[in-house]
Parts: structure tokens; sequence; C-alpha cells
């Protein structure tokens, strides 16, 4: 029995493409994010004075003690720019919005190469209030990351079309497990 040639390139292009496995989604490596100058990461204390000029606020974090300042910005969208410094570095940054975006007010904003993420405390260490969080599929907080331009956009815990922040990063926001494993809850 002869196959016509078109029949049989039409089978072999067919089976081929089925035998070929799906490509697993590649999750990019963080990127330092850069704002006006500054590099998370790598910037210096005196390089965001020099840069933002005088902070609204200097203290620490009440949650943590990590040293910050904070700052009234337009730009990239209103809000209170948080501005967290560690050992001198300048090691993240959190943009509070003055008026919540969308989930497409972002993307029209930074585009479509995000993963979303999702994130629940890391309750064993809770320590009065805050615990540190880390990558759970089920957890309550979600982001979407732009990992290589070392973004975030956190939503309201109470709402999954809602954002509330921009945060500005080098690495991810919280292990990729949890560190309770094997330990009991903090009292």
């Amino acid at each position: 029995m002869k196959i016509p040639s078109a029949l049989l390139a039409a089978l072999l292009l067919t089976m081929s493409a089925h035998s070929v496995a799906p490509q697993a989604h590649v999750v990019k490596p963080w990127s330092a994010a850069t704002y006006h100058g500054l590099t998370v990461g790598t910037s210096t204390r005196t390089d965001v004075l020099k840069l933002l000029g005088k902070p609204n606020y200097i203290g620490r974090e009440e949650d943590t003690g990590t040293p910050m300042m904070t700052y009234l910005v337009v730009d990239p969208m209103p809000g209170t720019l948080v501005v967290y410094v560690k050992k001198g570095i300048l090691d993240g940054m959190r943009l509070d919005l003055k008026r919540a975006l969308t989930k497409d007010d972002i993307i029209r904003f930074f585009g479509t190469d995000y993963v979303v993420v999702h994130y629940a405390a890391d309750d064993c260490l809770d320590d009065g209030g805050s615990a540190p969080i880390y990558q759970n599929p089920s957890g309550p907080f979600k982001y979407m990351e732009y990992h290589d331009r070392g973004l975030a956009a956190a939503f309201a815990n109470d709402d999954n079309q809602k954002v509330n922040a921009i945060i500005f990063t080098f690495k991810a926001i919280g292990p990729s497990h949890s560190l309770c494993a094997g330990r009991s809850r903090k009292r």
C-alpha cells in the first residue's frame, strides 16, 4: 500500500510534534531593581540620600528593626517609597501606592512577563505579630513577580485584583519552602 507523500509528511509532522516533551515553564533568575539611578543590593545609603534627598522619616521598621527611610514620590506611581538599608547597602524598597491599582494596570505598566507567586507566613518564626513568608501555592499573600526587572506587585490581602504596593528587590520575596519543618510554633 502506497501512502501519498503529502499525507506521509503530515503524519510524520503530527507524530514528531507529539513525541517532543513539553517545555516546563522556566522561572527567570532575579535581577536587581533600579529606581532613579539606585540599584537594589549595590547602592549605598549615601547614594540614596544623594539621589533622593532628605527623607520624610528616618527610623526602623517596626517588626524587624531594619533601618528605613520614607519619601513621598510620584514616579512610577504616586505613593510613599519606603527604603530599607542593611549594613549601609540598599536592601530593598516598597512603594505603598496612594491609590490601589488593578492587575490590568500593572500589566499595562510593567508588561506580561510575570509569574504569580503565593506566600504564607512561617508561623513558627512569629515574633509577636510578624513572621517571615515563604512560597506556598495556597498561601494568602499574592504577588506578580517580574524577576528580570527585580519587581513584584503585592496584592491587597482581601482583594485578588487590587495591587497596593510595588516591591523593588534583587532576590526572591521569601524562600521556596517553610523553615518550620520539625519546629513547634514560637510562643
